[in-house]
């Protein structure tokens, strides 16, 4: 349980690098006349930084092993964060945003890797459990990321901002070389559930809740501000609130889910999960009344909150004893990249000719993961019986 504990660390300190320059950075570039436009570069290549990563990751991981990936990438996320200091080029900027991607591609491949080799073994409610504290772990270090770039740009200045985020990274090391092992994969030679293009497409459906998670996320990121404002009468930074009030609940309730999933069995977690969040989400594009968009983002947080754990643990469970299971959460990874990518271009689009349907497209995205989810889930563990598989299947109704 130890080494859980210090990978729940790492994974707070690595999103809370993640999160310490978000609400700084227009002000930054602002000092140096660049305009509102020109930002969107910066983020661009940290996305294409993060695609990059994915594709060779498994690879670096299986060479080096997980242990030492995971210090080299704090070791590169220190060295970057002090670079920021010198970067008042918005292509200098960039250059390091493209290698602060890279990182973060990697880093996220390497510790749901562990998160999956350290709760092997366990029961479904045990692990559920734990898989909830590890998603718990993304939320707490999205919300102190940003408290922390707000504070100390407030008693410091911006640039200090980078200064903490390298002692964040140089922390991180230590902690890696004291507390991290590697995670080998035992597989079973005779297990064939998951060969061919048909296992690796039923695995992305199982996948599909946690591309859900980044996929709402980001659309959150451009339809929430834009909603708050225009639908809602409130100010800019009511947008921060609805995020702060997020990374509070999915950081208090997920570590939960474990029992609620025990209760009314882990396909009904998940798959009600994502009903209540595509029904939520319509209506909070249909609403013009804060108390009322309120309530239902807080039962949709709730929803997603509760939902996601148990589908992290059949997903856990679908590869666990898969000799490829390192390529198998690149490949996972980089398909989220691709599906969130046009929300970009989509959801701006849509919401120019109508704020409810920008929101129903989000929706949609539920449903859709809802049907993915629970198909893959069922073909799956058809695949375990018929080959015979001794082990846990992939998905258990209860």
């Amino acid at each position: 349980m130890t080494k859980f504990n210090s990978l729940l660390i790492l994974t707070v300190l690595a999103n809370m690098g993640m999160g310490i320059i978000m609400p700084v950075l227009p002000v930054y570039f602002k000092q140096y006349g660049v305009g509102a436009l020109e930002l969107s570069g910066p983020f661009v290549m940290l996305v294409v930084g993060r695609m990059v990563s994915r594709v060779f990751a498994p690879s670096l991981i299986a060479r080096v092993g997980h242990r030492r990936a995971v210090m080299s990438c704090f070791a590169v996320y220190a060295a970057t964060f002090a670079a920021y200091l010198g970067s008042h080029s918005l292509y200098y900027f960039s250059g390091l945003r493209f290698l602060e991607g890279i990182v973060e591609g990697l880093l996220a491949v390497a510790l749901n890797d562990l998160a999956i080799a350290y709760t092997q073994g366990l029961d479904s409610t045990q692990r559920t459990k734990l898989m909830g504290r590890f998603g718990a772990s993304f939320g707490l270090g999205f919300l102190l990321g940003p408290l922390l770039g707000s504070g100390i740009a407030f008693l410091f200045g911006l640039e200090a901002i980078f200064i903490a985020g390298a002692v964040l990274g140089t922390a991180a090391i230590g902690l890696v070389a004291w507390m991290v092992s590697d995670a080998p994969v035992a597989p079973k030679p005779a297990q064939q559930v998951l060969g061919g293009l048909g296992g690796t497409g039923l695995l992305l459906g199982l996948y599909s809740p946690q591309c859900l998670r980044r996929a709402v996320f980001f659309s959150l990121m451009i339809l929430l501000p834009l909603h708050v404002t225009d639908q809602l009468g409130l100010g800019v930074e009511g947008a921060g609130l609805f995020f702060a009030a997020s990374a509070v609940l999915t950081t208090l309730l997920m570590p939960q889910a474990g029992l609620w999933a025990k209760w009314v069995g882990g396909l009904r977690a998940v798959w009600s999960g994502l009903l209540v969040m595509a029904v939520t989400i319509v209506i909070m594009g249909l609403t013009r009344q804060p108390l009322v968009f309120w309530a239902l983002f807080i039962l949709e947080t709730i929803a997603f909150a509760l939902m996601l754990p148990p589908a992290m643990t059949a997903f856990s469970e679908a590869v666990d004893n898969q000799a490829t299971r390192t390529r198998i959460l690149g490949n996972m990874a980089f398909a989220t990249e691709v599906i969130s990518l046009p929300l970009a271009v989509i959801l701006p689009w849509s919401y120019s000719r109508s704020p409810a349907v920008a929101w129903a497209v989000v929706a949609l995205l539920c449903l859709v993961a809802l049907v993915l989810f629970v198909f893959s889930g069922k073909a799956l563990a058809r695949r375990a019986g018929a080959a015979d598989d001794p082990g846990t299947p992939p998905l258990k109704a209860s």
